[in-house]
């Protein structure tokens, strides 16, 4: 089945290639006003003067300090951190062929040099795109968001924690705005086996996801905006327990963990055991999504995912499979948020990754100066999981686990280039499983509650 899916992609592409030579041409030549490399709305471009070559030098720069409830010497430490630090390069060769390129040189944080990399086609003008490489996996509304425009430091636990903790995938997908930008759709094959990570299985993972936005071609309309879609990702684990990766712990925003992937045990009449929690077997989840803007001032934002994932407990000792373990759970978040000074349109917003842009400006420009803009925004999320297994081993997962979490946010921008963003939260933990349990006693010093605190600095070009 999923073979015939991307034999479906390819063909997609094949016949789209065919007719792109028909495809409209950007304009020839540049006029005598026309200034070719600059910097325009706080982005640096480069074009040739036939237009056909069109090239978007980008960074982010994202300094963090981070504070946390220390319930015991167990608990994380507060830290200064370089959590993001990526050169990018984004470009178009042409009406119909773009690229993008970013490596990420953060140690702290992702470890992992390659971000997104990939090649989109686009010779129908957004109605069917061709996209292969890695980029963000297309579930959830949250994680297609660029991390340098969020409303939070992080994405919510729902979307980063449960529903994509890895946030990007490699593979090749089909995607499209129809009916005047009114519905999207995008679908694609992917290796499921997170970023910089070649297929591990002979399995590929079904990704897909669409929303409507009934009034987005009516600029003046306060509902201009509004979306209502969903996402679905269906795949298979190999069996192979040495190529098989590791289910991804679970920690707050800050890095408190309360559902980890290791353990230990001694098993009566053996010797100790080193366990593994890794991904093994089929994996379904599904999920909703609300995002209301209303005049560009305030808005309501809210997802739902639910998720069935079959797991391996591997001795990893013993290199073999000691027992296997069924997750299910779900989780959500609603937020909403209000403008004091300035307003959305100060930042860029646009989940469906279109082919890069440049328009023409004139060498004199007629800017007042970079646009300020304070954004308030408030969070609330909920996460239920529970984990079964055989019975074979002592997994401290098994159970359930339970966190409820707030959040405030406070950004200031100055213009969408530099941003300033105070975040604090509240998490309260519940649940009978012997992780959570071990967090509210072990490692938060007998308290359901952390507080964490986050500070950061960032530069977007």
């Amino acid at each position: 089945m999923m073979k015939r899916i991307i034999l479906v992609i390819i063909g997609s592409f094949v016949s789209c290639s065919a007719w792109a030579q028909a495809a409209t041409e950007l304009p020839a030549t540049a006029t005598p006003d026309t200034v070719l490399a600059g910097i325009n709305n706080g982005s640096m471009y480069l074009v040739s003067p036939d237009h056909q070559y069109q090239f978007f030098p980008h960074g982010r720069l994202q300094t963090d300090a981070l504070f946390l409830q220390r319930g015991s010497e167990a608990a994380p430490f507060d830290t200064l951190t370089s959590r993001r630090a990526r050169l990018e390069m984004a470009g178009r060769v042409g009406s119909w062929v773009g690229f993008h390129i970013a490596g990420d040189f953060s140690s702290a944080a992702n470890g992992l040099p390659a971000t997104d990399n990939y090649v989109l086609l686009d010779p129908w003008r957004n109605a069917l795109m061709f996209q292969l490489g890695q980029f963000d996996a297309p579930f959830s509304l949250e994680n297609r968001m660029a991390d340098k425009y969020f409303d939070f430091m992080e994405r919510s636990a729902t979307v980063r924690a449960f529903g994509v903790p890895t946030n990007k995938e490699v593979g090749a997908m089909v995607s499209g705005l129809l009916l005047g930008d009114r519905l999207y759709y995008s679908l694609g094959a992917f290796n499921g086996d997170g970023r910089n990570v070649n297929n591990v299985d002979n399995h590929f993972d079904l990704i897909g996801r669409a929303f409507v936005a009934p009034w987005a071609e009516e600029e003046d309309s306060p509902l201009h905006a509004v979306s209502l879609g969903a996402s679905l990702w269906t795949g298979v684990r190999g069996d192979d327990i040495a190529k098989s990766q590791l289910f991804v712990a679970q920690t707050t925003q800050m890095g408190f963990g309360f559902f980890g992937n290791k353990w230990s045990e001694t098993p009566a009449g053996k010797t100790k055991q080193n366990m593994e929690l890794r991904q093994q077997g089929s994996l379904t989840q599904w999920a909703l999504e609300l995002n209301a803007p209303i005049h560009h001032l305030y808005g309501l934002r809210a997802e739902y995912i639910h998720k069935s994932q079959n797991l391996a407990e591997i001795d990893v000792t013993a290199a073999a499979k000691a027992g296997q373990a069924l997750l299910q759970g779900s989780s959500a978040y609603v937020q909403v948020w209000y403008w004091l000074v300035g307003d959305d349109t100060i930042v860029p917003f646009d989940t469906a990754q279109r082919l890069p842009k440049w328009r023409p400006r004139p060498s004199v420009s007629t800017a007042t100066g970079p646009r300020t803009g304070l954004m308030i925004a408030l969070r609330y999320e909920h996460l239920d999981e529970t984990l079964s297994n055989d019975g074979l081993t002592v997994n401290p997962g098994l159970g359930r686990t339970r966190m409820d979490s707030g959040e405030l946010g406070i950004n200031y921008w100055y213009s969408k280039t530099f941003r300033a963003t105070i975040n604090a939260l509240v998490h309260h933990f519940a649940g009978d499983s012997a992780a959570v349990q071990s967090a509210i006693g072990g490692v938060n010093g007998g308290s359901a509650w952390e507080q964490e605190l986050g500070l950061r600095l960032a530069i977007a070009l």
